[in-house]
């Protein structure tokens, strides 16, 4: 995402570029790159007959191509270079940061270079190889006229998310994410509020993020979030934007409500359906509470309905089960909640099924604050079918049009956290609609088509084999996408490649 703060330069060269289009169109441009003498006094001619004298306008500078290394070129788009523009780079020192807010660097080295090219939108020159990496600082100049410092390799913070989604807790954890947040393994992050600045070593970190661990005594209130990237002395601090801390207890009370006090029984192959129904109810009715499967294997043949502020919880993925018989006709899906809810270390199987867990859709009011964790989830509609029943199944609402409930996990809402599940599904794995939301380390198999939409999302170390990350229908993240060390492969069909 590239982002820009400095409308105002932007203003300024929006006629200078407007004029750049069209003389483009007629082909005045040469293939080098380089403006033709005549068609720069052209533009300059048409520009200064309006509000704007071009030919003494200050070059203006407003998006730079970084990360870069020495020995690397950066693009500088903007506008106003005249007719032999220079380049006054400096290397800044890498003194130490000290404390926001942002001040002047000492300078390590000068030079004065030479474009490789130069349009009418855009200049172009390489880092001097005999450099090291680090933050620098440069202005375009011709003949007396210089535009303002730009940094490059400076830290751009785009977004930053807590464990609590837009908030953090005391002994949680903070994320930063955006492009040069670390140059040399050495980047900070200060915390500015309660009335004094916390400084912060991140406990991993890379260009595009870093991950913090808040201590547990840190007191509770908004936090003004500063980056450092290890590079260029004082002048390399950023700031991210303000951040809530504060305590995030479970939303669920402790009290535990056993399925067998209800009258559950593992291992009978008889119905336990309306058990663990009665047993969510009364956690609902405590204001809240944990459901407890014990170790076993449970039948149900209904859609069990989760309510708000209960935890659906097994003793292990390996020793807790709930398995759905085959069916003629599909439940709409296995487990239904609202918001406000969790299921965590347990085993779901079904045969002939829609989908496994859905959640009230994001546009549905307190959507949010799902909690899906350590679950292993076995759907398979063909299985034991016959040739006819695999036939009737794929045309029933798998294949004659989009449906949002195809999917194993359909999750929508703020704060929506899927972690360490594994999923195997003949419809999609997972539908996400998360906003401020964590996916990771989960690994899904087969199925159709997989969606990761909303805004400001953490996508990471997943493992996705025989479906697809997304295709057509405008299901994308829209802002702020965070997708790292994910593995994908044998898709199989479409557009899969």
């Amino acid at each position: 995402y590239m982002k820009s703060n400095k409308i105002y330069r932007i203003i300024q060269a929006t006629l200078t570029v407007a004029i750049f289009v069209i003389f483009t169109s007629a082909g005045r441009i040469s293939p080098s790159g380089y403006s033709y003498p005549d068609t720069d006094n052209e533009i300059n001619s048409v520009i200064s007959g309006g509000t704007m004298d071009a030919s003494s306008a200050s070059p203006s500078i407003f998006w730079v191509s970084d990360p870069v290394q020495p020995a690397e070129v950066v693009m500088v788009e903007g506008a106003n270079w005249g007719n032999s523009p220079r380049i006054e780079l400096s290397w800044l020192q890498d003194d130490k940061p000290g404390q926001p807010l942002v001040g002047k660097s000492a300078i390590q080295k000068n030079a004065v270079l030479t474009p490789l090219q130069v349009t009418a939108s855009s200049v172009k020159f390489l880092v001097p190889a005999d450099w090291k990496a680090g933050v620098y600082s440069f202005q375009v100049s011709v003949d007396d006229a210089r535009s303002e410092p730009e940094l490059i390799n400076a830290p751009d913070p785009w977004w930053q998310q807590g464990d609590w989604g837009k908030e953090a807790s005391p002994g949680g954890w903070l994320r930063v994410f955006g492009k040069c947040l670390s140059l040399n393994g050495k980047a900070t992050v200060a915390l500015q509020g309660a009335g004094k600045t916390l400084i912060l070593t991140p406990i991993q970190q890379d260009q595009w993020s870093l991950n913090i661990a808040l201590p547990e005594n840190l007191a509770a209130g908004e936090y003004n979030t500063w980056v450092h990237n290890g590079c260029g002395g004082q002048a390399g601090w950023k700031q991210v934007g303000i951040v809530m801390i504060k305590s995030h207890p479970p939303l669920w009370k402790s009290d535990v409500f056993d399925i067998r006090e209800y009258g559950a029984v593992a291992n009978d192959e008889f119905e336990d359906g309306p058990a663990v129904q009665a047993a969510l109810d009364a956690a609902g009715k405590n204001g809240g509470g944990i459901v407890l499967i014990p170790r076993g294997r449970f039948q149900i043949n209904m859609t069990l309905m989760i309510p708000r502020l209960v935890l659906l919880r097994g003793e292990g993925s390996d020793l807790s089960q709930l398995y759905w018989r085959d069916r003629l006709t599909p439940l709409e899906t296995l487990i239904q909640g609202t918001n406000s809810f969790g299921i965590e270390d347990l085993s779901i199987l079904a045969i002939n099924h829609l989908a496994a867990i859905i959640t009230d859709p994001s546009t549905a009011p307190e959507a949010g604050n799902v909690f899906l964790r350590q679950l292993y989830i076995y759907l398979n509609r063909f299985e034991n079918a016959d040739f006819k029943m695999v036939s009737n199944r794929l045309t029933e609402r798998h294949l004659d049009y989009p449906d949002r409930n195809l999917g194993a996990v359909v999750v929508d809402g703020e704060n929506v956290q899927v972690t360490d599940c594994e999923i195997y599904s003949s419809h999609s794995p997972f539908r996400f609609n998360g906003h401020y939301a964590l996916y990771s380390n989960n690994r899904c198999f087969q199925g159709s088509t997989n969606f990761i939409s909303g805004t400001h999302v953490i996508f990471e170390n997943n493992e996705i084999q025989g479906s697809q990350m997304g295709r057509g229908g405008g299901c994308y993240v829209r802002q702020n996408l965070y997708y790292a060390h994910n593995r994908i492969g044998n898709m199989a069909y479409s557009d899969a490649e």
